[in-house]
């Protein structure tokens, strides 16, 4: 609509709610009424990259006398060039919104960075990835990671887009130090996962991680504050192996267990953990009894035991599969292994 040239967005309303209102010069025919939809329930909205500070007279008030009873919001709002305060534009067009009748308030575009765009695409987002895999999660047979958050910054801002955008809407800011802080009850049982938690110089949290080695090889904790005593001397992943072969007074062992599919992990990385068992193994991986195979997770029960019956050694060795396997107290007379 060449009457609103200079107001970008506002032709488009116009002729959308002609089309409403007018539904046969288009050749439809509605089953509702258009019109009175429009006039009881409708809501226009747009997007924009300008700050609040053009709002107004670009638009907002061209629109309001165009459209004195419909209501209207914006679906993205995030002006990044040149980069500014963010908090002080967020605060300017929620008080131009509580000053207007019609004008509901604003979207902040976006949480996070979309990195699969590229170019000024990824200038939205208010948190980028960090480089810790929080969990995996299976989707369609492929294995993808969870990164943790990392709030974004620019140079106009004296705090993170998180942080302003909390500001603004009068919300709580989030602890950005947890973030990306490794869960001792989520990290791989590796070197590198024990090194994640020992940064954090926090004993508690190298307990959590100690008691799941434990039960990984079979074990159970019998004294809470020896496990917190002997944590607190633990410096690297190779210590913590040695000591756990040693007759520690705080730890039972079950002589009853087999490997076994675990069953916090999801099928995709427990079906790799059985290919890499049955490649390992003698056993062929197509003889297991009709009896144990009646479901994904029977079937990996009896290969990863029969691989670790043969392979022995370390739980951690050769009963982990990067989480996906773990010794698990069986009844006497199982048919396991």
């Amino acid at each position: 609509n060449s009457a609103f040239g200079a107001k970008p967005g506002l032709g488009q309303m116009v002729q959308l709610h002609y089309g409403m209102f007018n539904p046969w010069e288009f050749s439809y025919t509605p089953k509702n009424d258009l019109t009175a939809f429009f006039e009881t329930r409708f809501t226009n909205s747009f997007n924009t990259q300008n700050s609040a500070a053009d709002i107004e007279l670009l638009f907002l008030a061209a629109y309001q006398d165009t459209f004195p009873s419909t209501p209207i919001f914006i679906g993205e709002f995030h002006a990044t060039q040149p980069a500014r305060d963010q908090a002080g534009d967020i605060l300017q067009i929620l008080d131009i919104a509580r000053a207007s009748s019609l004008f509901l308030g604003v979207s902040f575009f976006e949480y996070q960075v979309r990195y699969d765009k590229g170019g000024h695409e990824m200038d939205y987002g208010i948190f980028g990835l960090g480089n810790y895999s929080l969990e995996q999660f299976d989707y369609f047979g492929s294995i993808f990671d969870v990164w943790c958050l990392q709030p974004i910054t620019n140079a106009a801002s004296s705090t993170s887009l998180p942080d302003s955008v909390a500001l603004a809407f009068g919300g709580e800011s989030v602890d950005a130090a947890m973030l990306c802080l490794a869960d001792p009850s989520k990290v791989p049982l590796t070197a590198e996962g024990l090194g994640l938690i020992l940064a954090q110089s926090d004993a508690a949290h190298t307990a959590v991680f100690v008691t799941r080695v434990v039960q990984q090889s079979g074990g159970s904790i019998t004294d809470s504050q020896g496990l917190l005593n002997f944590s607190a001397s633990v410096t690297t992943f190779d210590y913590l192996l040695a000591y756990l072969e040693a007759d520690l007074s705080w730890v039972t062992w079950d002589a009853l267990v087999a490997c076994m599919a675990n069953r916090l992990s999801f099928e995709g990385a427990v079906g790799l953990a059985v290919e890499k068992a049955c490649d390992a193994t003698w056993f062929n991986c197509s003889n297991v009894p009709p009896e144990c195979s009646a479901d994904a997770w029977d079937f990996a029960d009896y290969v990863l035991s029969v691989h670790y019956n043969e392979k022995g050694g370390p739980a951690l060795s050769n009963c982990y599969f990067d989480g996906a396997a773990t010794l698990t107290r069986v009844d006497e007379g199982s048919s396991q292994g």
